[in-house]
């Protein structure tokens, strides 16, 4: 592959990434906890996909600081959407995970954000409808190889 190609997929994903965030809709325009930021719901959401995990590992895949992330699963505990209890085999490590309320809350965030992202998707063609389609399946693809 040459550098320019290289450049050009760098240069892409830099354009895509904002436009993302700008044009789907964000969870916290549904939440019934008008109290939670996006970095509370990037908790969530990663909970709900991924289970059980340490802080730490939120800490590394959400990009949160680590001076900002005791506040954050604090405020989750105090809203009773995720319980905080030591690692099984390393005490020193601290696990968190949805409460049966969060997942309640999450899955409500989710079938609201389906509807709105079918509310946008409605106005594109069934040529474009599938366009999108097979990018996102290629995208997802790919992904996973890197």
């Amino acid at each position: 592959m040459t550098e320019k190609k290289l450049e050009q997929i760098v240069e892409d994903l830099f354009m895509i990434i904002p436009m993302l965030k700008r044009k789907l809709p964000k969870a916290e325009r549904f939440a019934e906890k008008p109290a939670l930021n996006p970095s509370h719901h990037q908790i969530l959401f990663m909970l709900d996909d991924l289970g059980e995990q340490s802080i730490s590992y939120a800490v590394k895949a959400l990009g949160i600081a680590k001076t900002n992330i005791t506040p954050l699963v604090d405020k989750l505990v105090s809203e009773g959407l995720v319980d905080r209890h030591p690692h099984p085999s390393d005490r020193r490590f601290i696990n968190i995970c949805l409460t049966p309320l969060g997942k309640e809350y999450i899955e409500q965030i989710k079938k609201q954000l389906s509807i709105d992202f079918k509310e946008k998707l409605v106005g594109l063609g069934e040529e474009d409808l599938d366009l999108l389609m097979s990018s996102l399946s290629n995208i997802k693809d790919i992904l996973a190889k890197l």
